[in-house]
């Protein structure tokens, strides 16, 4: 069966870039010119839709202004104009000058920044008000969790504590994040820069610097971070993906966090649980993958063998798909494995968020090397009851009690993911009311209250006004 991939739950995707890799920013934006006569126009309608937006509860709360964004983190969201970084909070106000060359979000009331260009420049920590809690000093670094962030210095990395005191000596030669209370380490890697390594072994550690897991394993899962860099994903819902090389084959399963393996490291291919449950690939070719799925106790607890395809489950249901991509048909499975939504759909989102899922009714056309899907999007509940008919050329998850839709855009499904180009976006509430039109090139999820939305290359963020 064919399996498409997603970042794991579908409301976590990962952000950089203009905004983020998420699915409004992996279509091509399209840039606008704007004529004098234009632009009187578009402040008429702009001021129009304004009082629009806050009759809805929604407002545009940061102009649009700025060449990239990134997701809003600990109340502060990074931004840049040119080449240098800085961050405002929920009401637009730089709080922190574009100062930086680069930038890491906000975690625990402090950012780490770098000072200087990516050759020489030294990282160090700001709080809130732009503040230096920690002197740049350092090649590299991390956010903070748990009170501990990883620093890089000498081409060897430890973690420091928020007065810039080491906390874990500088003795690993890559290493990541804490992620519920273990960091991943790697001794014996490469380090070629900027957070690049290749090779050693990974373990795991907790806030003492124990080695409470072996670095004995080749590899770990890895994800981009806030500013695109891989790093490992370290452990999820209380387990972690390892992968040991034997011979010319590379075996992965998962371990708890005490070691004990509790998936066979046997298969081909892995993905981190969701939901408590990770689906593995029992056998991988070049057309298919034939898959299992285990919980958190290792237990094998669905057989999908029937379904040509399967997504991660989210809030108890997992998308399965019956048939070939072309004419197969959609629906819902739950943890055993029993159909809960008939397989009536064309088309359907990564899964449920907020009690909801994106569903399409549609036609897959093949057009020489490219795939194209034509079809409109809508909403249902867990009971198939339909909550937002389907109108929209493309539809995004729930987040904040807000989706992103789409109405114009052309669906490419060339390399097996469906990806809107053009078109314009709003948002709508989960009763299907538009609260804000479709008029922006880009849109991203709602999070803490805001959301990033790009109109003409310029980016800016809406706010929900109950959340200020």
């Amino acid at each position: 069966m064919f399996v498409r991939t997603h970042l794991c739950c579908a409301k976590n995707s990962e952000r950089s870039c203009g905004v983020t890799t998420s699915w409004a920013m992996r279509y091509q934006m399209k840039k606008t010119a704007i004529t004098a006569t234009m632009a009187v126009g578009f402040c008429l309608c702009l001021a129009m839709f304004g009082t629009a937006c806050e009759k809805s509860g929604i407002q545009e709360a940061v102009p649009l202004k700025y060449d990239a964004v990134r997701q809003f983190s600990d109340g502060m969201a990074a931004v840049m104009v040119g080449d240098q970084w800085g961050f405002i909070d929920k009401a637009g106000n730089e709080a922190v000058p574009l100062a930086y060359s680069s930038v890491k979000q906000f975690s625990e009331g402090l950012a780490a920044v770098r000072e200087g260009d990516w050759r020489t420049g030294k990282w160090g920590f700001i709080d809130r008000e732009g503040n230096v809690a920690v002197p740049f000093e350092y090649d590299g670094a991390g956010s903070f969790s748990g009170g501990l962030a990883r620093v890089t210095q000498d081409g060897k990395c430890g973690y420091i504590d928020k007065t810039g005191k080491i906390g874990i000596p500088f003795e690993y030669d890559a290493a990541a994040d804490f992620s519920e209370g273990l960091a991943a380490v790697n001794i014996g890697a490469t380090n070629y820069g900027f957070d690049y390594t290749e090779g050693g072994k990974w373990g795991f550690i907790d806030k003492t610097g124990e080695m409470v897991v072996p670095a004995i394993y080749d590899s770990l899962h890895m994800a981009p971070a806030d500013d695109g860099n891989l790093s490992p994903t370290g452990f999820h819902e209380g387990l972690a993906a390892v992968m040991a090389i034997e011979g010319d084959r590379a075996n992965w399963g998962f371990i708890d966090k005490t070691g004990k393996v509790v998936v066979p490291i046997e298969y081909e291919v892995v993905f981190d649980y969701c939901d408590g449950i990770a689906m593995v690939a029992v056998n991988a070719y070049y057309d298919h993958i034939d898959l299992a799925a285990f919980d958190q106790a290792g237990r094998e607890v669905v057989l999908p063998g029937e379904y040509d395809l399967i997504y991660d489950f989210s809030e108890g249901l997992a998308a399965a798909r019956d048939g070939a991509w072309l004419d197969g048909k959609w629906g819902f499975i739950d943890k055993s494995g029993s159909e809960i939504l008939p397989f009536n759909y064309d088309e359907v989102g990564a899964g449920f968020s907020e009690g909801l899922v994106a569903v399409s009714a549609g036609e897959h056309i093949e057009n020489g090397i490219y795939q194209e899907y034509v079809g409109k999007w809508g909403f249902v509940d867990k009971d198939g009851k339909a909550a937002v008919p389907m109108k929209y050329d493309y539809a995004a998850a729930f987040s904040d009690g807000m989706a992103a839709v789409n109405i114009g855009a052309a669906t490419d499904n060339s390399e097996g993911d469906l990806l809107p180009q053009g078109g314009k976006w709003g948002f709508i509430n989960k009763k299907g009311k538009e609260t804000v039109p479709c008029k922006y090139d880009s849109a991203e999820d709602f999070n803490e209250g805001m959301a990033a939305v790009c109109q003409g290359g310029k980016w800016g963020f809406l706010s929900r006004l109950n959340d200020n």
